[in-house]
């Protein structure tokens, strides 16, 4: 028993600690993606006031460039929930 959960154990320290990475390399690769399609767009916020807003810090900036990019982070909260093919959500 005490080896089948020392087993249990570390097939669970092996994931916990597999998913912290990975959760930190979605945001890392999410607030570039937010960054590269905003500055598309004229958006001239830096990478790092994307991040700091992203953080919730206080930005200066142009406030229409603030909330585009508080826009696309609420978008990126919802899509989970958004059916591409409901019009209602699109």
């Amino acid at each position: 028993m005490i080896s089948e959960i020392s087993e249990q154990v570390g097939s669970l320290n092996s994931r916990i600690g597999n998913d912290v990475p990975s959760s930190m390399l979605r945001k890392k690769n999410q607030i570039r993606t937010i960054h590269s399609s905003l500055s598309i767009e004229n958006n001239t916020l830096s990478l790092k006031q994307v991040t700091d807003i992203i953080d919730g810090k206080h930005v200066l900036g142009a406030p229409d460039e603030i909330q585009e990019v508080k826009n696309a982070i609420e978008a990126y909260r919802l899509m989970p929930q958004l059916d591409a093919f409901k019009e209602k959500d699109l």
